[in-house]
This record gives C-alpha cells, structure tokens and sequence, in this order.
C-alpha cells in the first residue's frame, strides 16, 4: 500500500520530536553525572580499605562533551604547567605539584651503605631454648660441694654430667634439632646459634639455682660454645658476675687466639690425645670468639695432673665419677690458680663424664701417685729369718695398704747374703703418707724412694 507524501513528511517531524527529547534527557543525565564524579581529597576517610567512590568510566570519544579538564581536576582548571616538574596554579583548587622527572645516574655514584651489625646470640634465643628443651631436658643438680671449706670457698656444682648421654652437649643438640626447619644454612654444629642457645640455658639454671653469685667457672676445651652460650647468660642476667673460661695447657687455643685478636686454625702443641680425646680436634668458630673476647674475664690454663687430681677429688668427695673435661673447672681452683676467688660464691660447671672404664682406672691410679697417696720404694733386706716380715710389720702398723711387692737376689759380689724389695704401698691421705717416709726412713737408713 503507497503512502502520500504528506504522510510520510508528517511521520518524520514525530520522530524529530522524540529524538528532541531523548537528547534533552541523556543531557539532563549527563550533568547529574559529572556532578557527581568528583575524585576524593587526599585527606578524607578511608572505609574498610576503599579509596573512596571512583568515577564512572566514560569512552575516550566523549570526554570533550564532558569537559576532559574539568573531568580530570575535578572542576578545576589548569593554567599553565612545566615539562620539567613545578608547582601548578589550579583556579578553584590546590597547588598541584608535579614529580619530578628522574635524572640517569651511573652505577658508580650508587654508594653501597653496609647494614649494622646484628648481635649474634640474644638472651631471647636463650630463653626460647630453654622453654623449648624444658619437656625433653632434665634439670641438672647444682649441689653443695664439700671441698669448699678445704679450698676457703663456697663452691657450688653444676653436674651436666647426670644427662642422659652423660654430657651438656644434650641441650645444643636437641635445640638444635628442633630448630632444624627454621635453619636453612649448614654450618659448624658449634657455630650455629642455635646449639650456642641451647648451651646458654645452662647460665639460666645457675641463674636461678643461685641467685646470689660471684663467679662461674666454665671448662672452655673442646666446649668453646659451652664457654660462649653461658658467658652471654650470666652476663645479661647479672653483669657483675665474673666468668671463667678454663682450658688444658697442652692445648690453649683460646689463650693463644685472645693474644692474636682473631681465632688460631693450627696451634702447634702436642696434648695427650689418649686423656682429652676429640676436645684437642676441635677448633675455635669466629663467633664463639667473638663472644668469648666480649663476655668472658678470664681464661686460666691448667696442667694435665691437676685435672687427674680433680677427677680423684670427685671420685672421693662428690661420689662422682667425670672425665677430664668435666674435672677441668675444679682442677683450676684444686692448683690455686684463682685466688680471687677465696670467700667468694662460686659455681662449677661439670660438663661430662664420657670416658672408658679402663682409662678411668688409669687416671685414678695415676693420680693416687700424684696426690702422695701411692708410695714406692725399695729397701735392701738380709736373707736372715723374719727380715721379710720385720718390714711387712711395720706396714702393717702404720695401717697401709700393700698393692705390691718384689723380692729380688742381688747378684753383685758385694751384696752376698742381701735381697731387694720393692714395695708399692696406698696411704689414706698426704698426712699418712708423711708419716710412714718418716717411720721407713729411720727404721732403714738405705730405703730408696722411686720418683713419681
């Protein structure tokens, strides 16, 4: 069916109209719109980690029918700005000020600013230790020891030694352990901070067994980080206290490594390998240096005979049996080599007592001689009847004990008629020992004593 054209003509003025007002109410819209898209101050409140309302997203094509500057300043205008960066006049709103363009630099102006240094073992990790270990880790004795009055001293023992494994290494160790997923680096067992940490829990048991303390004396061979965990205890509990590192003179590396300002690697000596085992294999970490030189008073070296004696005074005394690590710290005060310490409250750490029964036996029948209670000596007798027992009377008189005795011929021309006897005789104590020299020697003028 042909339409007229009046029709038509008619039909296209009524979709002008509608296109009008279509217009006129996307423009009515349009300015609600820009009205509300302001951008938020830097100074207004942020809500549960929203920025503020941002604007809504407009085509690119339509930002001139918006006004792009009002648009992009909120309202404002921009009167002028600088390629270089300075501060622009807005008209209607703040200063604006634009970041400056970075200039290139070399790589040699870049100055390397080196990080302080972090302190190496804290008391924190000590006391992390300590309640890390309480469960698996007996709490260790610190008694009364009975040779303080003997020595002028109240002397009071650590005993490390009633661990399990029958020495403190227990502590670092199973710290160390638990410690294993937080540690990524491998490193000497002594240098890693945790095993110093479990180490210096032994400081915070002292601390709190005796609070009331002058000294510590702490065996420092082969246990350096013994020496280090428990220095960095005592010191920061209390800083008065003195500490005392302890060290055979066949081996002092610590003393020789204090000297040179920096750890030895090889220290020629020649120790008995047999007495102190593996402690004169090991070597001195910087760390446990470092600490060692910063916490610790003293460093006393003592003699292979007097750790012997130590061990007999354990065996006597403290009903104890320890090797020569453990007897180290006692042997120290046994030799007079702290005299300061007289009168003074001390406590001594018994770090082990890992060591064969044959070699204890060794050691103690070797420090009987040493301490004047095992004698030898020989004695020129007549092959007359009774000569033999005339001695072994005055033995027993002066209540000895007879470990041995060898009855040899003299086969000199001028000894006819004569017998040797050796005789190897145990006195309680020095006083006995005194007593029967004295008995002997004037009973027969020829007694010959043997050297220790």
């Amino acid at each position: 069916m042909l339409r007229s054209v009046d029709e038509a003509q008619e039909e296209r003025k009524r979709g002008d109209g509608k296109m009008d007002k279509i217009k006129a109410i996307w423009i009515r819209k349009d300015e609600q719109r820009r009205g509300a898209a302001q951008f938020p101050k830097c100074g207004a409140n942020v809500g549960n980690g929203a920025a503020g309302r941002r604007s809504p997203l407009i085509a690119p094509e339509r930002l001139k029918d918006f006004g792009e500057e009002e648009l992009l300043t909120g309202g404002a205008r921009l009167t002028g700005a600088t390629a270089t960066g300075a501060t622009v006049v807005v008209v209607g709103g703040p200063e604006i000020t634009l970041m400056q363009v970075p200039k290139t630099r070399r790589l040699s102006e870049f100055r390397v600013v080196p990080r302080p240094p972090v302190e190496y073992l804290r008391f924190q990790d000590i006391s992390d230790a300590a309640l890390r270990i309480q469960t698996a880790i007996q709490r260790t004795p610190c008694t009364y020891s009975r040779l303080s009055k003997q020595y002028g001293m109240e002397i009071y023992l650590k005993k490390e030694q009633l661990h399990y494994t029958g020495s403190v290494k227990e502590r670092g160790v199973l710290n160390l352990l638990t410690c294993l997923p937080q540690v990524r680096e491998r490193e000497r067992e002594d240098e890693n901070a945790a095993y110093l940490a479990g180490l210096g829990t032994v400081g915070m048991e002292i601390h709190e067994q005796l609070p009331k303390l002058d000294a510590v004396v702490v065996p420092a061979a082969g246990q350096y980080a013994l020496l280090a965990g428990v220095a960095a205890a005592i010191k920061h509990l209390h800083p008065q206290v003195l500490v005392i590192g302890i060290e055979p003179d066949g081996f002092p590396l610590l003393s020789q490594s204090l000297k040179a300002d920096g750890p030895i690697k090889d220290l020629h000596s020649n120790p008995n390998r047999k007495l102190y085992g593996d402690l004169v294999e090991r070597s001195l970490g910087v760390n446990t240096f470092q600490l060692a030189k910063k916490l610790v008073d003293k460093v006393v070296s003592v003699r292979e005979e007097d750790s012997l004696v130590a061990m007999l005074r354990f065996q006597e005394f403290e009903r104890s049996t320890v090797d020569t690590e453990g007897a180290m710290g006692l042997a120290a005060i046994l030799a007079g080599q702290l005299p300061e310490l007289r009168g003074k409250r001390v406590a001594v750490v018994v770090s082990s007592a890992n060591m064969e029964l044959e070699l204890v036996r060794q050691c103690v029948d070797r420090a009987l001689v040493l301490d004047d209670r095992v004698s030898k000596f020989s004695v020129q007798l007549g092959e007359c009847p009774g000569d033999m027992a005339r001695l072994l009377d005055v033995l027993s008189r002066e209540d000895v004990r007879l470990l041995d005795v060898c009855h040899r011929r003299q086969s000199e021309k001028s000894d006819l008629f004569k017998a040797k006897v050796e005789c190897v005789v145990e006195a309680r104590d020095k006083a006995q020992s005194v007593q029967l020299r004295k008995t002997l020697s004037d009973r027969y003028p020829s007694i010959c004593w043997l050297d220790r």
